[in-house]
């Protein structure tokens, strides 16, 4: 099945910067906040989750791992009808 799938770490990313200016009820993270936007897309279905990497101390663990809106958080548009 055709699919399609993107992971790109937050603090790589110089553009779209999907996160700003959304409303804490949409981000409910700090702007400076790092972690891993993953985008899937296929005819049926588009997904989109953000997984938040803390670092405290310089130790890094993984955090909660929410869904976002993909149409307001997409790192790139429907690519297939």
């Amino acid at each position: 099945a055709p699919a399609a799938a993107i992971v790109a770490r937050k603090s790589s990313v110089g553009y779209p910067c999907v996160w700003k200016g959304k409303p804490k009820a949409e981000w409910s993270f700090d702007d400076k906040a790092d972690g891993v936007f993953m985008q899937l897309e296929s005819p049926k279905a588009r997904m989109m989750f953000f997984t938040v990497i803390n670092e405290t101390k310089g130790k890094r663990s993984i955090g909660d791992t929410v869904p976002l809106d993909v149409d307001s958080f997409g790192l790139f548009p429907r690519i297939f009808k």
